[in-house]
């Protein structure tokens, strides 16, 4: 469980279902440009032609156009092996069209598919098409929610992930799943695996209309932090009243075992308060704020504050995220959700990872956005945060051990490190003290 899991050993005094605000985030409308932006080392190494097969090389995956219009969709990390094989429409064979350092896109009559360096696939309808999927794996966790899937071994994984809200036409599980109280399905396979179990595991099939888009994910996209892990542990910070400002002592007795510290929403007028909403993010106390910082700065531990986009209340997160992080020499952020639509979700933590950089932090609290689920979730998306909270939405029947593992930790999945907000997911929280992370009051996303 070393390398699997860190738990957040914070009490979340209330967690408070609100009414979102909206997101100032770039459209998500399909743009005919390709995204370009390398991020996290995520890219396409090469394409290359090999017997009249094309094979597309990412850090993560590699997919191989076949002759007989079929794509072999292979994990590169930590292992090499082929994961799910997808049929395209009537055999089409697919043209390259225009790559880049990040995307390469292929085009066919009646629909194209773009391959990412973050391990994507995506398909997008010109005309009314139907796509078969197979999974070359028996997983030991498969969810689903409105037709988006996660299947998921101890080695990686894939999904699938229609831009509109669809059951596949066709499939053939082997497992159908246990009802979710959200409106999914989930299965955990405590049978082992046997070499038998090569080849068709699971198959589905997708009719998508024009202007639709499915999008496939082979995960994990990007090599696991060990670093992150092992050494830049993590305690949260910041409740309301004489709380919203990490004490001088706190801040050292957290330092002895933590080199970051997330500081909750208290320190940002609007943010101490309901409903919530932070029109600018301008500190209240600029003399605390400074004095937190620097304490905490001191004492070699990185300060990511709450810069969360749920509860922004401006007209410009993205300029405003920018001048905050820059202005107030902070080390990351720290966001309480993103948004409930995937790829508006996708383009904004992307957007977010070209401001913060390689070298500031990423602290992204997901417990069922942006699918409204506890147990599906996007690893395409996570990868791009350093950290990942879940758990406050509840287990969804799970055993803690399965959900610990399938649903909280990112290792071999998104190979972010999972945290555990226990409020919600546990019926034994334990008490806060000094010295440890205290209450904080966590304006929940979840609806």
């Amino acid at each position: 469980m070393k390398h699997t899991l860190n738990i957040l050993t914070a009490l979340l005094l209330t967690s408070l279902y609100l009414q979102r605000v909206p997101v100032h985030a770039q459209s998500n409308s399909p743009s005919s440009e390709l995204r370009t932006e390398v991020l996290m080392g995520m890219r396409i190494e090469s394409i290359a032609q090999d017997g009249g097969e094309t094979h597309v090389l990412t850090t993560g995956s590699e997919f191989v156009l076949g002759k007989g219009g079929r794509v072999r969709c292979f994990q590169r990390i930590p292992e090499r092996r082929e994961v799910a094989g997808v049929t395209l429409p009537g055999g089409a064979l697919l043209k390259l069209e225009k790559h880049n350092d990040f995307a390469s896109r292929f085009t066919a009559p009646g629909f194209s598919v773009t391959f990412q360096g973050d391990s994507l696939m995506i398909v997008r309808a010109e005309q009314d098409v139907k796509f078969d999927i197979e999974g070359l794996f028996r997983p030991a966790f498969q969810s689903e929610i409105k037709g988006n899937w996660l299947f998921i071994d101890d080695t990686g994984g894939f999904g699938l992930y229609p831009s509109t809200p669809k059951s596949p036409e066709t499939r053939d599980l082997v497992h159908q799943g246990v009802k979710d109280r959200r409106g999914g399905t989930w299965f955990v396979n405590r049978a082992p695996s046997s070499p038998g179990d090569a080849g068709k595991a699971w198959s589905l099939r997708y009719g998508l209309a024009a202007g639709e888009e499915l999008w496939l994910s082979v995960f994990p996209p990007r090599p696991y932090s060990q670093k992150h892990a092992d050494e830049i542990l993590m305690a949260h910070e910041g409740s309301v009243g004489p709380y919203a400002h990490p004490t001088t002592a706190l801040i050292q007795s957290s330092s002895k075992h933590c080199k970051l510290m997330v500081v909750h929403s208290m320190l940002w007028p609007g943010g101490d308060r309901p409903p919530w909403k932070i029109p600018a993010f301008v500190p209240r106390d600029r003399k605390e704020f400074g004095r937190v910082r620097e304490d905490l700065h001191r004492a070699g531990v990185k300060m990511v504050p709450y810069l969360s986009p749920f509860y922004y209340a401006g007209s410009d997160f993205f300029a405003e995220l920018q001048r905050a992080v820059e202005d107030y020499r902070v080390d990351g952020a720290y966001f309480d959700g993103v948004s409930m639509d995937f790829r508006k979700s996708y383009e904004f933590v992307r957007r977010t990872r070209q401001i913060l950089g390689e070298d500031r932090i990423l602290f992204t609290h997901g417990t069922t956005d942006p699918l409204k689920s506890g147990v599906v979730y996007c690893p395409f998306i996570d990868t791009y945060s350093d950290y990942i909270y879940r758990g406050v939405a509840g287990r969804s029947g799970m055993e803690l051990d399965d959900f610990l593992r399938w649903t909280i930790s990112g290792y071999h999945i998104s190979n972010a490190v999972g945290y555990w907000v226990y409020t919600g997911s546990t019926a034994k929280p334990a008490a806060p003290h000094e010295g440890e992370s205290r209450g904080l009051r966590a304006p929940s996303p979840d609806a």
